[in-house]
């Protein structure tokens, strides 16, 4: 794992931590953004934020629909 990739996941846990305690989600809330975001960086291979274009948004949404997902859980995956 490259450094760019740990600062990404070290931004995850981060996030999630403030959504645990600052913002008091439930811990399913939790899980399922967490769970999001690791998907959003295997698919797209993001080594940084920055990165996100609106093409690979695309993209994500993309495979949402063909992995056979809701409108709910893309709209989950593309807002996290």
């Amino acid at each position: 794992m490259n450094e760019c990739h740990n600062d990404l996941h070290t931004w995850i846990h981060a996030y999630i931590q403030e959504c645990e305690v600052t913002r008091q989600l439930s811990p399913l809330t939790v899980k399922n953004y967490r769970r999001q975001l690791e998907v959003v960086v295997k698919q797209t291979r993001l080594d940084e934020w920055q990165q996100l274009t609106p093409n690979l948004a695309k993209r994500i949404l993309q495979q949402g629909n063909k992995d056979g997902l809701s409108a709910r859980s893309i709209n989950l995956r593309l807002t996290v």
